[in-house]
């Protein structure tokens, strides 16, 4: 199976492991982002704002190798939106899509990175909240997930939470899926 449509879903159930191993580390990642919340606060700075072109180009697989999860709310035609199957059943946790009380994919989405993330919404600046973040992910919610997940990274200091993406990356890495300059960027995060 190619990277790109395991490489969410991998790095999602990586972080939900490694809250698994120490229960107290998602408490402590909160603390963590408080406390930069409070320094940068106490420093009159505002949220930074992030070139969105700046995220690595995490995979170039073509749409049409994704399921569309769009869910038709009123009369209005939904977007299309997609994702792969091993994302979708990270965001519905396992069942079906229908089966769902709210089959809303965006909903889970932003849950999701709620759950995984502790002050995503604080810590990042408006082009990365949930609806921005999935058009900067080109309606692909796996994307969009990197993204948050790579920008979380960037805010947060490795020591509450080491970037996922690049261990999912080593760990499954069948494709070319970083250009050139985020693989050195990677490298360095790595490096750390």
């Amino acid at each position: 199976m190619a990277l790109s449509l395991v490489l969410a879903a991998d790095v999602a159930n990586y972080i939900k492991q490694f809250y698994s191993e120490r229960p107290d580390r998602k408490q402590t990642l909160m603390k963590h982002v408080d406390d930069y919340l409070a320094e940068r606060v106490a420093a009159g700075k505002p949220k930074t704002h992030l070139s969105p072109h700046v995220a690595p180009i995490f995979f170039t697989t073509p749409i049409s190798k994704f399921t569309d999860v769009a869910v038709k709310k009123g009369k209005k035609r939904p977007d299309s939106l997609y994702c792969s199957e091993a994302f979708r059943a990270v965001l519905f946790k396992g069942g079906g899509q229908h089966d769902q009380t709210d089959p809303d994919p965006v909903a889970k989405f932003q849950n999701l990175i709620r759950s995984l993330m502790p002050g995503y919404i604080l810590i990042l600046p408006y082009e990365y909240h949930f609806t921005k973040l999935i058009s900067h992910g080109k309606h692909c919610l796996d994307l969009a997930f990197l993204i948050a997940v790579w920008r979380y990274c960037e805010r947060v200091s490795p020591h509450y939470f080491p970037c996922p993406v690049v261990r999912a990356f080593l760990s499954v890495s069948t494709d070319k899926p970083l250009d050139d300059a985020a693989a050195r960027a990677t490298k360095k995060r790595a490096r750390s």
